[in-house]
């Protein structure tokens, strides 16, 4: 984490992107690309015709030279152009208030950066109602939000905060966050789930991902309920927000001999997972 924004190679020839989700991103990657290689670089952007907005496609003509596109093949799509003098400026860094009316900002590409998602201010308000102690591991920690809020509920200074997640830029955002705060003794594991992650953990927080690319799919969420069997003590649990129309129970009892639902509304249920099988 030593470095906070992606670099490129001095000697790029040309950059070959698959289309992100959030235009902010792929915008991002285009002005570091500027910043560090300078304008006229090659640059291929593919990705499923579907999609790629329109609006997308009329940025990059305006925005960067001998543009083109190449014919749809099989539904997806290739655009081809090189790097504008003059790209506008992205702001790397936007953000929010949390609940206590405090900034909170990440990094392109980070997980709902620009607004609180409704699936985690619902669990913050039942993680109000817990006393969290000892090690406490935020899984897929994105711009760290629930660890603030264990933080501001259970003293920072008694929990052993460790914070993983699969994206560099994801943790750095949560770093800046947390240390905003003064709170300077969490730990940051850049890795996939909880691999190489050696501490065994009273209490873990999952709002795991459901989506592969554009499509749904509880394979990430699978990956980290067997992981977290494994990294918990004796008597930690589990805590999962999720989807009421997600199919997780079944999969939490593969690895959990108790599931019990704390709180529940019209489109989440928050599941406590005990005694690791």
């Amino acid at each position: 984490l030593d470095k906070e924004v992606p670099t490129f190679p001095k000697n790029t020839d040309s950059i070959w992107i698959q289309c992100p989700k959030s235009f902010d991103q792929l915008h991002w990657w285009l002005q570091l690309a500027k910043e560090q290689l300078g304008s006229g670089i090659p640059i291929h952007i593919a990705g499923m015709s579907k999609h790629i907005p329109v609006k997308w496609l009329k940025w990059f003509e305006a925005n960067n030279s001998e543009y083109k596109q190449l014919p749809i093949k099989k539904k997806a799509r290739l655009m081809a152009f090189k790097l504008g003098d003059n790209l506008p400026v992205l702001n790397a860094l936007k953000g929010y208030q949390d609940l206590d009316g405090k900034d909170i900002n990440a990094l392109p590409g980070v997980f709902s950066r620009d607004h609180m998602d409704i699936g985690s201010r619902f669990f913050i308000h039942q993680l109000n109602n817990l006393d969290l102690k000892g090690t406490v591991i935020d899984l897929g920690c994105g711009n760290g939000l629930l660890s603030l809020a264990c933080a501001n509920n259970n003293h920072a200074n008694s929990l052993q905060l460790i914070l993983c997640d699969d994206s560099s830029l994801a943790l750095v955002s949560a770093r800046n966050n947390l240390e905003a705060r003064n709170i300077n003794t969490a730990h940051y594991n850049h890795t996939d789930a909880l691999l190489n992650v050696f501490e065994h953990a009273d209490t873990i927080l999952c709002n795991p991902p459901f989506h592969s690319g554009n499509r749904i799919s509880t394979a990430a969420a699978e990956r980290m309920f067997k992981q977290s069997r494994r990294q918990l003590k004796k008597e930690g649990q589990l805590l999962v927000i999720a989807n009421r129309h997600l199919p997780y129970i079944p999969i939490l009892k593969k690895h959990f001999k108790k599931i019990n639902t704390l709180a529940s509304d019209s489109k989440f249920v928050i599941y406590q997972c005990l005694s690791p099988r």
